[in-house]
């Protein structure tokens, strides 16, 4: 029950997030995915439902955190969650990397010397949201072994 939620709520939100990051990024040259509230300002069309299904995905966390087992989890669930994972840190990539060339305007007189500068700025930046996602997940996880 908690997965369909879930599936439901990520149907609903993703999409239309992913809009107003985008809306966000060209419009003010800033890329912060994990500000929701602010981003959610960027939203044209479609604002309720993309805060029912934030709503959702959150109902749904916490009801399989509290109520459901996660047993059977096999080598092919892993390397999902691995690719996920993967996924997810290279859109941070992609996000920070473009909102960095956006906001910067300037001349660049050694290419490759500030490829590396803004690669490496946008690197750290997708690490720093990941290590705060993988802080959510270790949370979850101490829940459901307290549980």
């Amino acid at each position: 029950m908690g997965f369909m939620f879930f599936l439901l709520g990520g149907i609903l939100f993703v999409p239309i997030y992913f809009g107003a990051l985008d809306c966000r990024l060209k419009e003010s040259g800033v890329f912060r995915p994990l500000q929701f509230f602010r981003n959610f300002k960027y939203v044209k069309r479609g604002r309720f439902v993309c805060i029912f299904g934030f709503s959702l995905i959150i109902v749904s966390v916490v009801f399989l955190a509290l109520f459901e087992r996660l047993e059977g989890f096999g080598l092919g669930d892993y390397l999902k969650v691995g690719a996920a994972i993967f996924l997810i840190f290279l859109i941070f990539l992609y996000g920070y990397y473009k909102s960095i060339l956006l906001g910067s305007g300037k001349v660049l007189k050694e290419p490759g010397m500030v490829f590396w500068n803004i690669f490496l700025n946008a690197l750290f930046n997708a690490f720093r949201d990941m290590f705060f996602l993988f802080l959510i997940a270790f949370l979850f996880l101490v829940v459901k072994l307290i549980k």
